[in-house]
């Protein structure tokens, strides 16, 4: 468990992806959302870590309580976390777009933020190290597009 956020942590993501991974089967739907703070650094220099802390304490609440129970958050580390969500793309999609919509909506301690969410689909190949390394791609082109957005990564 992640000591700041109380979520799993990068240990237990690795752990728990290897397990979807290996119970993979063709009726399996699971995606993996890679979620990331836009200019969060910049929070942690104008008001200094403790709040930089602060906010990311607030989003994971939030984050848990959009997600519910059949969908796993972790801290992926820094400002980065993932998501394990339970459905199609076509589901997950709508999850990412009503976190980053609900995030961009709420106020951190007197602070707005925004994110970025890379998002992919678990396939029959993916080793935890390859559909990790998709959503972060899918994640980096969010970004590149402008921040503030999901992207979903076909390739």
């Amino acid at each position: 468990v992640d000591a700041l956020t109380s979520v799993g942590n990068r240990r237990a993501l690795d752990k728990r992806l290897s397990e979807v991974i290996d119970n993979y089967d063709a009726t399996t739907d699971v995606c993996v959302m890679l979620i990331d703070l836009d200019h969060f650094k910049n929070i942690n220099d104008k008001y200094g870590h403790p709040e930089g802390d602060q906010v990311l304490k607030k989003l994971t609440a939030l984050l848990a309580m959009l997600l519910g129970d059949s969908n796993r958050l972790y801290r992926y580390g820094g400002e980065e976390f993932v998501v394990l969500s339970n459905g199609d793309i076509d589901l997950s999609m709508h999850i990412a777009e009503k976190i980053r919509l609900a995030v961009s909506n709420t106020t951190f301690n007197n602070k707005t933020i925004k994110i970025s969410i890379g998002l992919t689909a678990l396939r029959n190949s993916d080793t935890p190290l390859s559909v990790i390394e998709r959503a972060d791609n899918a994640l980096l082109t969010a970004k590149k597009q402008g921040r503030d957005q999901v992207y979903v990564s076909n390739v």
